[in-house]
């Protein structure tokens, strides 16, 4: 099954990876050893170390949106707040010693998940 995301980027898996097709050449997107794609979206599977990352990077995505929304109220606020979010539920997944899963359809679904690619 091949899924288009955008005008010259392609998703075709195979048995284990999740592959990009971008101006002719075949790559295999960061992180994606363990991405699988549905007919009714995508699965991206993290490891340990990047769950970590997404912890750590969206805990500063929502400081920066409150730093923010003491110059721009709204657009600050609304940059706080997905920080907030993604940094939670990816907390909610390393608290348990799990790693992330986001699925990807018309919109995203966070998760956890263990065992396979999450070491």
């Amino acid at each position: 099954m091949i899924a288009a995301v955008a005008p010259a980027t392609l998703l075709a898996p195979d048995a284990a990876t999740l592959t990009a097709a971008v101006d002719g050449e075949i790559v295999q997107l960061p992180g994606s050893t363990g991405g699988v794609v549905h007919w009714y979206g995508a699965e991206l599977f993290f490891n340990r170390n990047e769950t970590n990352n997404i912890v750590g990077g969206a805990s500063l995505v929502g400081a920066a949106g409150g730093l923010a929304s003491l110059v721009f109220k709204y657009v600050g606020g609304a940059i706080a707040a997905a920080g907030g979010y993604w940094a939670a539920w990816a907390t909610w997944a390393q608290g348990a010693g799990m790693c992330f899963k986001l699925t990807v359809t018309l919109t995203y679904i966070p998760g956890r998940y263990s065992g396979g690619n999450c070491r």
